[in-house]
């Protein structure tokens, strides 16, 4: 464009009279033409970045809608597990009360695992395959092991607590020495029965 300017300046000149060096007009017509596939190109490129904006946001508010209902859901499949915890503690063979604190957990493993919460989904999926063992009748359901789901689940609570504050941060919602500690028991029950 400055280039254009500078050329209509010179043929101004010319016209009141001063003679400058004129470049030709079909080389000034050249340089403002522009290809269509340049076009067509440069505007695909401003309608994705237009776009980028749109889509980033509304992955976050879908995203923040998500951890909502997980944190919600959560919390109501604790509470029942709480509830059947209690019951074992007593019936140590009630099938009913196994199976729901089983299934409450298994829920909550495949809505960790969907949403990335890396911490909660390693953390139940362990409790799950103790749980099957139970089950399986390989290990006795004793105080030991009902005791352990009890404090796992205070730190499943402690992690929601985290997450509700600050629903972005999915991957470190406790210490990881925190998270090895009660790991480490929930293995040793499932390979020997007993907690260490």
């Amino acid at each position: 464009l400055f280039e254009v300017k500078d050329w209509l300046s010179k043929v101004f000149s010319n016209y009141r009279g001063i003679e400058e060096k004129i470049e030709k007009t079909e080389n000034i017509i050249s340089k403002l033409e522009v290809k269509e596939g340049e076009i067509v190109q440069n505007k695909e490129i401003d309608k994705e970045e237009a776009k980028e904006p749109e889509k980033s946001i509304l992955d976050s508010v879908e995203s923040a809608e998500l951890i909502s209902d997980f944190i919600n859901e959560t919390k109501e499949h604790l509470e029942t597990v709480e509830v059947k915890l209690l019951v074992l503690e007593t019936e140590r063979n009630d099938k009913d009360a196994l199976d729901t604190v089983f299934r409450a957990f298994h829920t909550i493993k495949s809505l960790s695992g969907f949403l990335e919460i890396s911490q909660i989904h390693i953390l139940v999926k362990e409790i799950e395959n103790l749980l099957h063992k139970v089950r399986k009748r390989e290990i006795i359901c004793d105080e030991g092991i009902i005791d352990m789901i009890f404090e796992s689940v205070d730190l499943i609570k402690k992690m929601i607590a985290v997450l509700s504050i600050n629903p972005g941060n999915k991957k470190e919602l406790i210490e990881e020495e925190e998270l090895s500690g009660i790991l480490f028991k929930i293995q040793s029950a499932g390979s020997t029965g007993n907690i260490k």
